[in-house]
C-alpha cells in the first residue's frame, strides 16, 4: 500500500472523511507533534503581537514543477507550467513570501501518472530537486480521492523519507488556486476548520474564527459557530470553499508561516 493510501484509509478510521464536493485535499492530519509544536507557537506569536511586534523570516522559494503523465500528449505545457506558477507567486508575494521558478520536469510514466499506487516515493526519488527550502510540485494524471495534497513541515534530514516525500502533488485538472491551498500546507498552514469543532483549538492560530466543519462553494455569509466571534472564513486560501472565493491569509496565518519557516526550512 502507498504511503498515501495508508494515509487515507488512517484518516476513515479517525472519522475523518473527506465528502465529495468541487474542492477536496488529502493532506495527512497532523501528528501529536506537529499539533503541540503549532500550540507552542501560538502562544509564542500572540505574546509578540501583545508587545507591538510581529515574526519576522526572510522567505525565498525555489519552486520546482514537475509534470508526470502517462502520455507525452498528457504532459503540461510550458505555458501552463509557467500560469501555474504565476499563480502561486501572485498569491504570495503580497504577504513578503519571494517565489522563484527554479524549473522542470517533464516524465512519461504510467505508473507514476496515476497517484493511487505505490509509486509515491520512487517517483519523488527520482525527480524531488533543491533542499527542504525548495518546494516540488507533482502535477499528475489522476489522484483517486482529491484535488490535491501536500506535507507539512517537519524535521526531514537530506536523504530521509521525509526530506523525499516533502513537496505537493496536484491533479492536473486542479492546476490553478488548489496549487495555493496546498502550499499553504507545505509553509505549515492547518485547514481552518481543523477538528471540525467549535470549541476545539482549531488551525491554532488565533485570527482565524471557529469553524464547526469546511465550507463549500461560495456563500455570501456562514457562520457554523455562531455562539463564537466572526463568520466562517470563507474567502481564506485554507479553507473548502471554492478556489474562486479565496482571497486571503490572515496576519496570524503569515506570522504561522513565519515561525514554522524559521524552525524547519530557514
Amino acid at each position: 500500500m502507498s504511503l498515501k493510501s495508508a494515509l487515507f484509509f488512517a484518516s476513515l478510521a479517525l472519522g475523518h472523511v473527506i465528502q465529495p464536493r468541487s474542492f477536496s485535499c488529502q493532506s495527512p492530519q497532523l501528528t501529536q507533534e506537529q499539533v503541540e509544536v503549532a500550540q507552542q507557537m501560538s502562544i509564542k506569536e500572540k505574546s509578540m503581537r501583545k508587545s507591538g511586534m510581529t515574526i519576522q523570516a526572510s522567505i525565498s522559494v525555489d519552486v520546482w514543477l514537475h509534470a508526470v503523465s502517462a502520455s507525452e500528449s498528457g504532459l503540461s505545457s510550458d505555458s501552463a507550467l509557467q500560469k501555474q506558477f504565476d499563480t502561486l507567486q501572485q498569491t504570495f508575494s503580497p504577504y513578503n513570501i519571494n517565489l522563484n521558478y527554479a524549473g522542470k520536469t517533464k516524465t512519461v510514466n504510467a505508473e507514476w501518472a496515476n497517484e493511487g499506487n505505490d509509486q509515491e516515493m520512487p517517483m519523488k526519488k527520482s525527480l524531488r530537486r533543491g533542499n527542504y527550502q525548495s518546494m516540488n510540485i507533482y502535477i499528475v494524471d489522476v489522484l483517486p480521492t482529491a484535488s490535491g495534497y501536500c506535507y507539512y513541515p517537519t524535521n526531514a534530514p537530506e536523504g530521509s523519507n521525509a526530506f523525499f516525500t516533502d513537496g505537493c502533488t496536484l491533479a492536473k485538472s486542479a492546476m490553478g488556486p488548489i496549487a495555493a491551498h496546498e502550499a499553504g500546507h507545505w509553509l505549515g498552514l492547518a485547514h481552518t476548520f481543523d477538528g471540525n469543532n467549535c470549541d476545539g483549538a482549531g488551525d491554532n492560530v488565533d485570527d482565524t474564527p471557529a469553524q464547526s466543519g469546511p465550507s463549500s462553494g461560495c456563500p455570501a455569509s456562514r457562520d457554523s459557530c455562531p455562539n463564537h466571534p466572526g463568520n466562517d472564513p470563507i474567502h481564506n486560501y485554507m479553507d473548502y470553499t471554492s478556489p474562486d472565493c479565496w482571497t486571503e491569509f490572515t496576519p496570524g496565518q503569515i506570522d504561522r508561516v513565519n515561525s514554522q519557516w524559521n524552525k524547519y526550512r530557514a
